[in-house]
């Protein structure tokens, strides 16, 4: 793999519990987390810079789609790597992983998959403006979703907005409205403060 002569991604993939997700819900701040595991796939940096690029992204030699790279590297560990003549010339800093006070604000907030009429506690941390495309990784720009409803974002073609409130709409690839996602669970109390430090963001 190190052959490879282009510029590109290496990711690793953070999950668990069987379908590769964290359980969010009431104590989810008790720092219990599941298992984490590494996928790493490589992938064109056009491939996560635009969205709808048919740039090249391989897992184990078998190619997969460029949308599939993106929802992989929400919340993902990624050293950026150039390739010369065969040889790693380069090797960046690992970015864009949500950090840990984050999370744990992500997921006080969210109480499970923000999808509408779904009720899975097991979640995946989304970035409502995809880093790729210059969005933060900061608690207004991220939303929790199983697995199976963040496939759906990123795969199936369904679209999806917050507003300054925090309150979620999801549309089909056509426009047409599926319906606003439950409100924020009235919460006993202040939420956590996250600690004051700028959003992780790559320029």
């Amino acid at each position: 793999r190190g052959r490879r002569r282009r510029r590109g991604w290496n990711g690793s993939c953070g999950g668990g519990e069987g379908d590769g997700a964290h359980e969010s819900g009431r104590g989810a701040g008790s720092g219990s987390r599941a298992e984490r595991y590494q996928v790493v796939v490589h992938t064109d940096a056009a491939t996560l810079a635009e969205r709808g690029e048919t740039g090249r992204s391989e897992l184990d030699g078998v190619r997969v789609s460029a949308e599939t790279s993106r929802r992989m590297a929400c919340d993902a560990a990624r050293v950026a790597m150039g390739h010369r003549d065969g040889e790693v010339v380069s090797v960046g800093r690992r970015t864009r992983t949500i950090p840990p006070h984050i999370r744990r604000a992500l997921e006080e907030r969210d109480r499970g998959c923000r999808y509408p009429g779904c009720a899975s506690r097991f979640t995946e941390a989304h970035h409502v403006k995809h880093w790729a495309d210059g969005g933060e990784t900061s608690l207004a720009n991220t939303i929790l979703l199983c697995r199976r409803h963040h496939r759906l974002v990123h795969e199936g073609g369904t679209r999806m907005a917050v507003d300054r409130d925090g309150k979620a709409a999801f549309f089909t690839r056509e426009g047409a409205v599926l319906g606003g996602s439950p409100p924020l669970p009235e919460v006993a109390g202040k939420l956590p403060e996250p600690p004051l430090e700028r959003p992780t963001r790559d320029v």
